[in-house]
């Protein structure tokens, strides 16, 4: 358990979290009630930022990955039959900059990113994950096709694809991608929305450069919740983290408790085997044939108590894992290396006893109770 969800903390996500600094600005509807002056703002702002040394790429987009889950929009696919209004499809809608895709490095995998020729007068577009044109056009080209966000009755355009990027998944317990829509930022620029600075070394390096830079640009409309996307992924999954350390400590005091079991289960039964030992030795065997003896026999013996442990354990393992898919795998070699410790304290658990009993002498073993 503790391997699986430190291995959700490092999976692959479907974009490069390193070297990005994350902030959000909410611009007032009172001050910015116009398309042109909300789109001014942000056009600003990403010809500021990108003007800082050490920065590679600047975007804009409706909320960072880890957020993604308050986004879902109904939608119709062309070429797909029609669904009743309680039974549409739902895909996560993103607006985004063009550079959005280089900044955070999602891959292209068909047609074009989205550009600057993708203005408020221009044409609708919309580039789509590869789960989304998976799930509408499997084994069809979709570039060309059209779908429109939202239900039947709302006025939004049909969007045509002119791109498909691959998957980004927004919560590392998101095994299966999510279908994703990005539409133009200029097209549908949002009050909300989150930069992603793309830097040359470490985000935070930048943090007051940016935060002061967004200030001069309007005063009252700060950058908050300054992080580098590191950081966000990272205190999205801080109760992992905790599990991940409970666990460790648990399963260690769990260990230390089985290890001081079978040591002492292990001496006594030796130590109820001195009579028998001087017996041995008085009739003329050697030390090392009752120490490789005695060995053997609490081998034996912890051999059929570690059968019954490991057996069990899959067993719990397989239930965790069917709870828990995708986190809690069966990994032989944690197996492996836990069984060789345990079966290495009965093998020493049954020597150290022994050796003493082997050093007593012969007509004292015999006489001992």
């Amino acid at each position: 358990m503790v391997k699986g969800f430190r291995n959700l903390l490092t999976v692959e996500m479907g974009f490069d979290r390193t070297h990005l600094l994350t902030f959000h600005v909410a611009l007032p509807e009172e001050k910015y009630q116009r398309k042109d002056q909300v789109l001014g703002y942000y056009d600003r702002v990403l010809r500021e930022l990108r003007a800082l040394p050490g920065v590679e790429a600047v975007a804009c987009v409706t909320s960072l990955p880890s957020s993604w889950s308050y986004n879902w929009t109904e939608y119709s696919a062309e070429g797909r039959p029609p669904s009743s209004p309680s039974e549409m499809p739902s895909t996560l809608s993103q607006t985004a900059t063009p550079d959005f895709f280089t900044a955070l490095r999602v891959p292209l995998l068909k047609g074009r990113f989205l550009s600057t020729q993708d203005g408020p007068d221009a044409p609708p577009v919309a580039v789509i994950s590869e789960s989304m044109a998976r799930t509408n056009w499997p084994g069809q080209n979709p570039i060309g096709k059209h779908l429109k966000l939202g239900r039947p009755e709302d006025s939004e355009p049909q969007r045509q694809i002119v791109g498909v990027v691959g998957d980004v998944r927004s919560s590392p317990f998101d095994f299966n991608p999510d279908p994703t829509t990005y539409v133009p930022f200029a097209q549908m620029p949002p009050s909300s929305s989150a930069f992603v600075v793309r830097t040359a070394g470490d985000p935070l390096t930048l943090a007051a450069p940016v935060i002061a830079q967004v200030r001069s640009i309007d005063s009252d409309e700060p950058a908050y919740d300054v992080r580098s996307l590191e950081q966000v992924l990272s205190d999205n999954v801080s109760g992992v983290q905790f599990s991940a350390r409970m666990m460790l400590v648990f399963g260690f005091i769990a260990l230390v408790l089985a290890a001081a079991g079978i040591f002492a289960v292990m001496a006594y039964s030796v130590s109820q085997r001195t009579h028998e030992i001087g017996v041995r030795m008085a009739l003329g065997a050697q030390r090392v044939d009752v120490l490789r003896l005695v060995v053997t026999s609490a081998v034996k013996m912890a051999a059929v108590g570690l059968t019954i442990g490991v057996v069990i354990a899959l067993i719990l393992t397989y239930v965790l894992s069917s709870m828990l898919f995708g986190v809690i795998r069966m990994d032989a070699i944690v197996f492996a290396l836990l069984t060789l410790v345990l079966a290495s304290i009965a093998a020493l658990a049954a020597y150290i006893p022994a050796r003493w009993a082997t050093r007593v002498d012969p007509m004292q073993a015999l006489r001992y109770e």
